[in-house]
């Protein structure tokens, strides 16, 4: 029997979709798979994720709980060791941008470990000082990554050509996007779900779904507006999984527009209660202004949903070719938002058939064809 080669991954906080990217290198016969969680969630003003449910692990793991110093001491130590001295056959660096991974990323580089670098955008945004500063770190971070580094795995063929013309040889840089496993999500049987959702679960009511972070990148605010003009005969409603801080003037939004009542805010949600809830719905809409990616878009294509999507995520940037596997809407378009709607409330068919088509998009990009396409190429990238 042929002996695993050891892969260390470096990340930061657990989400379900990570775990199952992770399970699938453990599941491929090829890999055994350590993972240091730097962190056990992320605690900026505006994060919505708070995972106390996790896929089954099938890998060795070891989780920073704190957020203060001490624990990202503790995480850093953990790293510097398992890299400088515990020597593993490759390193995955989850992102590169934070100390504790900048830190994994340097002592591959001293060790001679080969590693591969995970990234979904490269680009820059606009700020004051401080936050220019932190750009320059992250320029030189990111020059050592593309020269030292033997893969740069990319969330889309977008951020791909992005790498290429910052200066990373084409030659390392792969399309690695974010992932689901879709049994898990078809196999969601959560011990308790929303009463209200269960009420709302009729023949005749067009359920439509909305899943992020309440922050106003994330487009809620146009979605709204748009059910509020949308002309239709079915009765509609609007699930509102995700929680933030502007969970309160969404709510009252919705009251100001008269569609309070339609209008489901149902808070973060586990991923067994996420699963049901997108099985359930009928339309998925990811309304955002910004966003790198946007899982949701994938889910949703991947369990056969219509889904609208704004051209500011990613995912429907690389995935959805408007018309025949989803619709496509420019960002802040209330009125194209309104059309988007309006095309899919009522009409059943045609919902059917955008899913259809979403779900032969979807089914090839899957955590075990992420796998296996790094494994191969880390290979022929050997020096």
């Amino acid at each position: 029997m042929t002996k695993k080669a050891r892969l260390l991954v470096i990340a930061l906080e657990p989400t379900p979709y990570n775990v199952d990217q992770f399970n699938a290198f453990q599941a491929s016969g090829v890999w055994d798979v350590t993972v240091i969680y730097t962190r056990a969630r992320s605690y900026a003003k505006d994060a919505g994720h708070n995972f106390q449910e996790l896929p089954r692990r099938a890998f060795e793991y070891q989780t920073f709980e704190g957020r203060f110093l001490p624990s990202r001491l503790g995480a850093a130590a953990v790293v510097a060791y398992a890299t400088f001295f515990s020597a593993p056959d490759a390193v995955l660096v989850w992102g590169y941008f934070r100390a504790e991974l900048a830190l994994g990323i340097l002592t591959c580089a001293i060790r001679s470990i080969k590693f591969a670098v995970f990234s979904d955008s490269f680009r820059k945004t606009r700020g004051g000082l401080r936050l220019r500063l932190r750009q320059k770190l992250g320029s030189m971070m990111r020059a050592g990554v593309f020269k030292y580094g033997h893969l740069l795995l990319v969330g889309s063929r977008e951020v791909g050509r992005d790498a290429v013309n910052l200066g990373c040889p084409e030659a390392k840089v792969i399309v690695f996007p974010y992932c689901v496993s879709v049994s898990r999500l078809e196999a969601a049987t959560p011990r308790e779900v929303p009463e209200v959702c269960l009420r709302q679960l009729t023949p005749l009511t067009t359920i439509i779904m909305f899943s992020g972070r309440l922050i106003e990148r994330k487009g809620l605010s146009v979605l709204l507006h748009a059910l509020n003009r949308v002309e239709c005969e079915s009765d509609w409603v609007l699930w509102i999984e995700g929680d933030g801080p502007e969970r309160a003037s969404y709510e009252k939004e919705a009251l100001e527009l008269g569609i309070r009542e339609k209008c489901s805010f149902l808070g973060f949600c586990q991923m067994d209660v996420h699963g049901w809830l997108l099985g359930q719905c009928d339309i998925l809409v990811v309304p955002s202004i910004e966003d790198n990616w946007a899982i949701a878009v994938d889910e949703g294509m991947q369990l056969a949903k219509a889904v609208i999507s704004t051209t500011a995520t990613g995912a429907a940037r690389d995935r959805i070719v408007n018309g025949l596997n989803g619709l496509c809407v420019p960002d802040g378009d209330i009125a194209a938002l309104e059309g988007a709607l309006g095309q899919l409330i009522d009409n059943v068919e045609e919902r059917a058939r955008l899913g259809h088509a979403a779900r032969q998009t979807a089914v090839f990009w899957t955590p075990e064809r992420n796998a296996e396409v790094f494994t191969r190429a880390l290979k022929s990238n050997e020096p």
